[in-house]
């Protein structure tokens, strides 16, 4: 199961890769990692664009969850398309693949504008 998560305070994009164990789903997560946005040559997304695009993402709670959505619709959203129209907004298209008319969770950790931050493996981070 892949679950997006964006912190207000810290400003960053999370992945939470969760694999979980099919004998026991109790057991917990595996691979957890957190990716941040940045140029295609590494530099990292400013402020002024990683602000915008976390306020875009908090004014659709409340929008209807919808798996078969246009990425050009903004009144339905499904995890990898929320986090692709925040950023795309701010000019970091996320898809890996811009012939795509949907976004994966792999598209945007495949992306060149997405770099690993940290991995945790199978601990949850302590500010979740």
């Amino acid at each position: 199961m892949l679950k997006w998560f964006i912190s207000a305070t810290n400003i960053r994009l999370v992945l939470l890769l969760q694999n979980w164990n099919r004998t026991n789903l109790w057991k917990g997560a595996s691979k957890i990692k957190q990716y941040k946005v940045t140029s295609k040559l590494g530099k990292n997304a400013t402020t002024a664009k990683r602000k915008p695009a976390v306020a875009y993402g908090l004014k659709q709670k409340g929008e209807p969850y919808k798996l078969k959505t246009a990425l050009t619709n903004e009144s339905s959203w499904y995890c990898s398309k929320l986090t692709h129209k925040m950023w795309d907004k701010q000019g970091y298209d996320l898809r890996a693949d811009i012939l795509n008319f949907y976004v994966t969770p792999s598209n945007i950790k495949n992306d060149l504008n997405t770099r690993e931050v940290k991995n945790w493996g199978s601990k949850l981070p302590s500010a979740y």
